[in-house]
């Protein structure tokens, strides 16, 4: 015969009844043996009580039966880590059958790492694997001033994704001109927050001191001027002119008794 069976190092006569080995029953392709009841030869079982596992090996196509295979050599595979631009993070030679092992997470500007394309646990071949991301967004504030710090319009706020470009136009102010009519730009990787300074556009000459435009100076350009500073009331633009009587520029607290020396005066 051409088929033996190795216990040990000997080689034994296979000897069965149908010439055929019928018995297979496991899974990965294993035998089961019992010894005759003389104990002189074996035959193929069903049962694994009392049975010697065996092993099929093929050389030179001659079969072996043995108790102690030779183990296979392990096929192993190339997993490649990539990022979004195809640069190589890491290669790593995976067994078959096996799970690669993750670099640490990858950062891109404007990017969140979200994960990686393809999954490589049980890696069966070789294998590239790309870091994935999703953009990021940022928020655009523009605050609309005067030149006291004052709010003149209400405050425009926008999110725009990482690398978009945006453009607003900045509000029209009656009696006051803005330092930047448009606002544009390309969004980074980070808030931004612009202020857009208004103005007061030239008024004809009035009558300095008069805050309510009455043509007079008087108490009630005071209680006017009052109201105003304490935030109660709003003035007009020619209003605001009359008002500076100190010439600096500035509406302030420091008018008040200009303006009352010249209701003396008057």
């Amino acid at each position: 015969s051409d088929e033996y069976l190795i216990v040990g190092d000997t080689p034994l006569a296979w000897l069965w009844a149908n010439n055929d080995l019928n018995n297979q029953v496991d899974s990965e392709g294993y035998y089961y043996l019992s010894r005759s009841s003389n104990s002189t030869y074996f035959t193929t079982s069903k049962s694994t009580v009392g049975t010697i596992k065996m092993f099929k090996e093929v050389s030179a196509s001659v079969n072996y039966y043995t108790t102690d295979p030779v183990e296979p050599t392990p096929t192993y595979y190339t997993v490649t880590f990539k990022d979004w631009n195809g640069t190589v993070l890491k290669t790593e030679e995976v067994e078959a059958g096996m799970s690669a092992t993750a670099p640490a997470n990858p950062t891109r500007v404007g990017y969140t790492f979200t994960g990686w394309d393809v999954a490589f646990n049980n890696v069966q071949s070789d294998l590239v694997v790309t870091a994935q991301y999703s953009i990021n967004s940022y928020t655009l504030t523009i605050n609309y001033v005067d030149a006291n710090g004052t709010a003149v319009a209400p405050a425009y706020t926008g999110s725009y994704n990482y690398g978009a470009a945006y453009s607003v136009n900045s509000p029209e102010v009656e009696g006051y001109t803005a330092d930047q009519a448009v606002v544009s730009g390309t969004m980074g990787a980070q808030n931004v927050t612009v202020t857009v300074t208004y103005t007061q556009n030239a008024v004809p000459a009035g009558l300095l001191g008069d805050v309510n435009c009455d043509g007079k100076v008087n108490m009630a350009d005071l209680s006017a001027l009052s109201a105003y500073l304490l935030g109660k009331a709003q003035l007009s633009a020619e209003g605001l002119a009359n008002a500076d009587v100190s010439g600096d520029g500035l509406v302030d607290s420091r008018d008040l008794p200009l303006i009352y020396q010249l209701t003396l005066e008057n």
